[in-house]
């Protein structure tokens, strides 16, 4: 039966004469609405979001890594933390919201922490102006979970994340029935 049914999107195939076309027409890089400086594709939305934890931790050394993921989200957040080999820690929802409870994600932040993962839970995007004071603050990399969002339409918001990552699997927003990426803002 689970190969019975159909999947959200058609498989995407680019010629190399439809390829062409498609770089001259879309050029991330170049975006004037998403400020990106650098974007770099996997196989996975799982396997983008251990890459930017795998960054963050480069860029911050310590002796005991940690990162900081919403307590409630999808189990790949923190097999994304265990396969980096950061101890993921665990921060509540503020009382009937879908954000972070950010005196208790203050009180998590330590030495050790290289950064904070926080999630567009359902398409709903974090408060990423306070998120971003907070972990520049502490000096820790903000990564934002963007897989089950993606700014578009009438919408004058943009990706917040010093990394963003992308989720391209079935029942994403932006569906190639596979893959993810990483997108550096900073």
């Amino acid at each position: 039966m689970f190969y019975q049914l159909p999947p959200v999107g058609n498989p995407v195939s680019l010629s190399a004469t439809f390829s062409s076309k498609v770089d001259s027409v879309v050029d991330l890089t170049a975006s004037a609405s998403f400020f990106i400086k650098q974007v770099q594709f996997y196989n996975s939305g799982t396997s983008a979001l251990a890459a930017a934890i795998c960054a963050a931790k480069k860029l911050k050394v310590c002796s005991k890594p940690e990162v900081i993921l919403p307590a409630y989200g999808c189990p790949d957040l923190v097999s994304a933390a265990v396969f980096a080999g950061v101890k993921p820690i665990l921060v509540d929802f503020e009382i009937e919201r879908p954000w972070f409870n950010l005196s208790q994600l203050a009180n998590t932040i330590t030495e050790n922490t290289v950064a904070i993962v926080a999630v567009n839970l359902f398409g709903i995007a974090e408060r990423w102006a306070q998120l971003g004071k907070l972990a520049a603050l502490h000096d820790v990399i903000l990564i934002e979970d963007a897989a089950q969002y993606f700014p578009g339409g009438d919408e004058k918001v943009e990706w917040r994340g010093d990394l963003v990552v992308l989720s391209f699997g079935r029942g994403k927003p932006v569906s190639l029935l596979g893959g993810g990426a990483v997108i550096c803002n900073n």
